[in-house]
């Protein structure tokens, strides 16, 4: 497999599964279905690799995700781990016991953002903060682009264990800080040391729920905002991003360019890749550019 653009995609959008595409060498493939209701799964799993068409597909995962519950379905793994290229960049993927293979597609373009950006600043000995980092794959696609160190900060040892092994695979001569942390406790911290990033990003789940309480990204994003903008070096930019589908965009986009004034911060939203747009996917984003 080469270090070139991904050809992984969001191939499939029904109301009873959606199904990302991954390629993980020149013409293999495995698949993940996210299943909206209870269906035959196994014969689900066969219909999938009978329709691909574009290469061998070695294996197809997937989770069933309701209103009320996400949970992991059972897949024959054929492997323990995968490996697919983004921009230079490789990630692991993993299909057992899992709700994601490890890289959200719907993000692939913001990705691409972050890499184009630091590579336009190549003299510039940029900083990184992933808040809510889960495998790291915006730390990944930052350190290959040429960033000086990220600072990782998530919940789950697992996820950081599993964006170390992205790192060791890509070895580039980026330092890297794994910080097992809530990030709302980090950034409020790395506020009142007056820490200083050059690249924040703020991708949260939705809802979720922890020793420290319910986190509700429509209650904490406009704080965590604040504390961002507080952390963030001159030229510098925050990726504000969530999949909340009951947000709506209009409600999202205002309350972010109203935070965008108020810091004079350039205000650009972030893309969708066009399969995700034409089935008007949850993904919302917007970078914001400190212009000091």
């Amino acid at each position: 497999m080469n270090g070139s653009l991904s050809q992984s995609f969001r191939w499939k959008s029904s109301a009873v599964y959606d199904v990302d595409a991954y390629v993980v060498d020149s013409d293999k493939w495995i698949l993940f279905a996210y299943v909206k209701v209870q269906t035959d799964w196994p014969a689900l799993q066969e219909k999938l690799k009978q329709e691909f068409h574009l290469g061998d597909v070695i294996s197809v995962g997937g989770a069933l995700k309701t209103k009320t519950s996400s949970v992991p379905m059972p897949v024959d793994c054929v492997q323990k781990e995968f490996w697919t290229s983004e921009n230079g960049a490789f990630f692991r993927l993993e299909l057992c016991d899992v709700l994601n293979p490890g890289l959200y597609l719907d993000q692939k373009l913001n990705r691409k953002y972050l890499f184009d950006w630091i590579r336009t600043h190549p003299n510039e000995k940029i900083s990184v903060l992933n808040l809510f980092s889960y495998t790291g794959s915006f730390s990944v696609a930052a350190s290959v682009a040429g960033a000086k160190e990220t600072t990782s900060v998530d919940l789950s040892g697992r996820y950081l264990k599993w964006e170390k092994a992205n790192h060791d695979k890509n070895a580039s001569s980026c330092q890297h800080r794994f910080i097992k942390e809530d990030s709302r406790v980090f950034l409020k911290r790395a506020c009142s040391r007056h820490a200083s990033y050059q690249v924040i990003i703020i991708d949260p789940p939705t809802f979720s729920k922890s020793a420290r309480g319910i986190f509700e990204v429509r209650k904490e994003m406009p704080l965590m905002l604040e504390m961002a903008a507080g952390c963030l070096s001159p030229g510098g930019i925050i990726l504000a991003s969530t999949n909340d589908a009951g947000w709506p965009s209009t409600d999202f986009f205002k309350m972010i360019q109203e935070f965008s004034s108020r810091h004079k911060l350039k205000f650009e939203k972030g893309q969708l890749p066009k399969e995700f747009e034409i089935i008007n996917h949850s993904l919302k984003s917007v970078w914001l550019q400190n212009q000091v």
